[in-house]
C-alpha cells in the first residue's frame, strides 16, 4: 500500500510541476536527461572506464568505503558517478573540440519559442537539413572547398545548453570562438515563433580583415531579407547560405595571388560568378524591393570579381585583359570599395587629405608660405581614424599600375576606347578618368610625374565634374594645384595666380579637415 501511495505522490507532484513551473524548465530537464542518456551510450567506453576504476578503487580499498559489489551503495555510486562523469566529458569534447585553420563553421538553426526561450525544434531541423543538402552541394563543387583550402564544420550544440543560456548566450558563445581562432567565421539561424520570421547571423573577426566592405554589404543585405516576414524561411536558408560561402570562399584570393596561383585564383571567382547567378535565380519571385536590393548586392559582387581579375592579369603582364576586366568593375560599381557616391565623396576627400600631407609641405615651402610640419602630421593622423577603407585602393589606381608597368600606345589606346564607352554623368567616374589620364603618356615634358600636355584634358574634366556637383570643394583644390603645377613649368606668374585663387576656393573645405589655409 506504501509503494502505492508513494507513486500516486510523485503522479501528483509531476503533475502539479508541469502546471506551475515554466514550460522552458520542463523542456531544460527532458533535453538534459536525453543529452545524458545519449551520452551514455555514445561514449560507452568511457562508462566502462569509469566503471572499472570504481571497481578497482573498492577492491583496493577492501571494499571499506563503498560496501560490498553487490551492495546498493556501490551500485548507487557506480550510477552517479557515470551519470555525472561521462556526460560532463561528452559535453567538453563538443564544447571544446579543436578544428583545422582557415575553416568556417555552421551552428545551427535555433527556434524562439513564444516565452522566450531558445531550442532546437523540428522545424529548425527540418531548415537544418536545408542547410546541410546546401553546404554538401557547395563543398562538391566549388573549388576552395572540394579541395579544402577552406573547412567547413557543422557544430552541434546539445539542445539543453541552448535552453540555459539563449540566443545572446550563443552569440556570445560563436564570438568567442571566433575572436580565439576556432573558425575564421561562421553563421547560424534564428527563427523567431512570435515574428514569423528567420534571421542569419553571421560572426567574423573584422580586426583581421583588411577589406571589410564586401561583407559588410553582405551583411545589410541579409539583415534585409530576414526582417521581412513575409519571405518564406526556406528562402533566406537559401540566399543566406549562399552568401556565406560566396563572402569567405574569396578570402583566400590575395594569399593565392602572393603565391603566383593564378588558375587557381580565377577557379575561385568562377565560383563566386556561380553563387551570384543562383542567389539570382533563387531571388526571382521576391518582392520588387529586395530584387532591386539582391541585383545592387550581385554587381558590387560582380564588380568586385573583375577587380580581382584585373589584378591576376596584371600580376601575369597582360595588360590588356586586365583593362577589360578593371572598366567592367568601374562600370558596375565606380565607387569600390563604397556603395554609393555621398559616401565614397566624404572619404576621398578625407583620403586625399592623408596622401597630401607629406608632399603639402613641400607645396608651401615652395609658395613662400609659413609652414609647421607637425601640424600636418597630426592632421594626418586625424584623418587616418575617421576614414572606414584607408588601407582601400580604387579602382583608378589599379589603372595607374598597368600604366607604371607599360605606358605605351596600344595600352593608351586601349585606355582611350574604354574611358569613351563609361558614364560621363558619374561624377566620381570623371574623377577616375582624370587621375588616370595625366599620366598616360603625351609629349615629354612632365612635372611630378604627370605629363604637362595633359594637365588641361585632366582641368577639363574637374571642371565637369563641378557641372555635375557644385558641392565637391576638393576639385577646386585639385583644379589649383594642376594650373599652380603647370605655371610653375612655363614660368608663368598670371597661370601661378590664377592656380592659386582656385586652389584657395577648396582650402576652406580642406582646413575643415584640420590643414592650415
Amino acid at each position: 500500500m506504501s509503494k502505492f501511495i508513494d507513486q500516486l505522490v510523485v503522479g501528483t507532484a509531476t503533475f502539479i510541476l508541469s502546471i506551475f513551473l515554466p514550460k522552458h524548465f520542463i523542456t531544460l530537464i527532458r533535453e538534459l536527461i536525453k543529452f545524458i542518456f545519449i551520452s551514455l551510450i555514445r561514449y560507452w567506453y568511457i562508462m566502462t572506464l569509469v566503471t572499472g576504476l570504481i571497481f578497482f578503487i573498492n577492491y583496493k580499498t577492501d571494499c571499506k568505503y563503498l560496501d560490498q559489489f553487490y551492495s546498493i551503495t556501490f551500485l548507487s555510486v557506480v550510477l552517479i558517478s557515470n551519470i555525472i562523469i561521462v556526460p560532463v566529458i561528452a559535453l567538453l569534447i563538443q564544447l571544446f573540440k579543436t578544428f583545422k585553420p582557415f575553416n568556417i563553421a555552421y551552428y545551427g538553426c535555433f527556434s524562439v519559442k513564444e516565452n522566450e526561450y531558445l531550442t532546437i525544434d523540428l522545424d529548425s531541423e527540418n531548415l537544418n537539413e536545408r542547410f546541410e543538402k546546401l553546404h554538401q552541394n557547395i563543398i562538391a563543387n566549388h573549388y576552395c572547398y572540394k579541395n579544402s583550402l577552406i573547412k567547413t564544420n557543422i557544430v552541434k550544440i546539445p539542445k539543453f545548453i541552448c535552453i540555459l543560456i539563449g540566443s545572446k548566450g550563443i552569440n556570445k558563445f560563436i564570438q568567442k570562438r571566433i575572436v580565439s581562432k576556432k573558425h575564421i567565421a561562421s553563421i547560424h539561424f534564428i527563427r523567431d515563433i512570435n515574428k514569423q520570421n528567420l534571421t542569419a547571423i553571421i560572426n567574423f573577426d573584422k580586426a583581421n580583415l583588411v577589406h571589410t566592405s564586401p561583407l559588410d554589404n553582405a551583411e545589410n543585405l541579409i539583415s534585409s531579407l530576414s526582417s521581412d516576414s513575409n519571405i518564406n524561411n526556406l528562402k533566406i536558408i537559401d540566399i543566406g547560405t549562399k552568401i556565406y560561402f560566396l563572402i569567405f570562399g574569396q578570402t583566400m584570393i590575395d594569399m593565392m595571388i602572393d603565391f603566383k596561383k593564378f588558375v587557381e585564383v580565377h577557379s575561385i571567382l568562377d565560383d563566386s560568378e556561380k553563387l551570384l547567378s543562383e542567389i539570382f535565380n533563387i531571388s526571382s519571385d521576391l518582392a520588387d524591393k529586395h530584387k532591386s536590393s539582391i541585383l545592387e548586392f550581385i554587381n558590387y559582387w560582380k564588380s568586385y570579381i573583375e577587380r580581382y581579375r584585373a589584378i591576376v592579369l596584371i600580376e601575369q603582364n597582360q595588360f590588356l585583359g586586365a583593362i577589360q576586366h578593371i572598366m567592367k568593375s568601374i562600370s558596375l560599381n565606380p565607387y569600390y570599395p563604397y556603395f554609393d557616391y555621398v559616401t565614397l565623396k566624404q572619404d576621398f576627400t578625407k583620403k586625399y587629405g592623408i596622401d597630401l600631407a607629406p608632399s603639402i609641405n613641400d607645396v608651401i615651402k615652395e609658395l613662400d608660405l609659413e609652414l609647421d610640419e607637425s601640424e600636418n602630421d597630426s592632421v594626418k593622423q586625424n584623418l587616418e581614424q575617421q576614414v572606414e577603407f584607408v588601407e582601400a585602393t580604387f579602382n583608378y589606381q589599379i589603372v595607374k599600375e598597368i600604366l607604371k608597368r607599360e605606358n605605351t600606345e596600344k595600352i593608351r589606346n586601349s585606355l582611350s576606347e574604354e574611358f569613351s564607352k563609361l558614364d560621363k554623368t558619374n561624377p566620381f567616374i570623371l574623377l577616375t578618368i582624370s587621375e588616370v589620364i595625366k599620366y598616360m603618356e603625351k609629349g615629354t615634358e612632365k612635372y611630378n610625374e604627370i605629363y604637362v600636355a595633359r594637365i588641361d584634358e585632366t582641368i577639363n574634366l574637374l571642371k565637369d565634374i563641378l557641372k555635375l556637383d557644385d558641392d565637391f570643394p576638393l576639385i577646386h583644390t585639385k583644379i589649383g594645384l594642376l594650373t599652380t603645377m603647370k605655371g610653375f613649368h612655363y614660368n608663368n606668374e598670371k597661370m601661378i595666380e590664377d592656380g592659386l585663387k582656385e586652389y584657395e576656393k577648396g582650402m576652406h573645405f580642406m582646413s575643415k579637415l584640420g590643414f592650415k589655409q
